[in-house]
């Protein structure tokens, strides 16, 4: 038989490059519309907005939708000398019963141990009442690799999970998850 290719514009997390898959659409679709809606750059517009005695220095590194290579990311997030890299993604599965809140961190970086705290104290935070506790893991991410300072990815849930959609996509979820970082942030 014949397989239909589908293509969806950078689903691969701002690397920019398309995805071409024989596999279900819908996992791929949707995730198209999470790009579009970009919950995780309005998450991270509102946690911005909750530092409003400047308390903290809370700096986007794409306060718009324009494409950086992950090299112009490394260099620019280099140039600000920050204390710590969150970088925030919404995941998607195949599996609709996959949920819950996971972060990755690099051992090829300097700061590997403080990573790692820090992913696990945000990890938990996040998981005390909505989402599940998922795992922090090791991962070899460019940006994660080659940034000098502490660093992780932060997957804030799944998309393809309702329960999890519901709450990331509802106002009341992304307060939420944006006070619980703050909170983190500022421990």
């Amino acid at each position: 038989g014949m397989f239909p290719v589908r293509w969806s514009a950078d689903l691969g997390y701002g690397y920019g490059y398309p995805l071409f898959n024989f596999y279900a659409p819908f996992v791929y679709y949707l995730g198209a519309i999470i790009t579009l809606f970009g919950f995780d750059a309005l998450i991270a517009t509102k946690i911005k907005a909750l530092d409003i005695t400047n308390e903290i220095e809370i700096v986007l590194l794409r306060d718009e939708d324009v494409f950086m290579s992950l090299n112009e990311r490394v260099e620019k997030i280099n140039s600000l000398n920050p204390d710590l890299l969150i970088s925030l993604h919404i995941n998607h599965s195949q599996n609709r019963k996959d949920n819950g809140v996971s972060a990755y961190v690099s051992q090829q970086n300097d700061f590997y141990e403080i990573s790692k705290q820090k992913a696990e104290n945000l990890v938990d935070q996040l998981t005390k009442k909505y989402l599940s506790k998922r795992e922090i893991k090791d991962a070899s991410l460019y940006v994660l690799n080659n940034s000098n300072c502490p660093g992780l990815v932060l997957e804030l849930g799944y998309m393809t999970n309702d329960a999890d959609r519901m709450y990331i996509s509802g106002e009341k979820g992304q307060n939420e998850i944006a006070e619980k970082i703050m909170e983190c942030l500022k421990k």
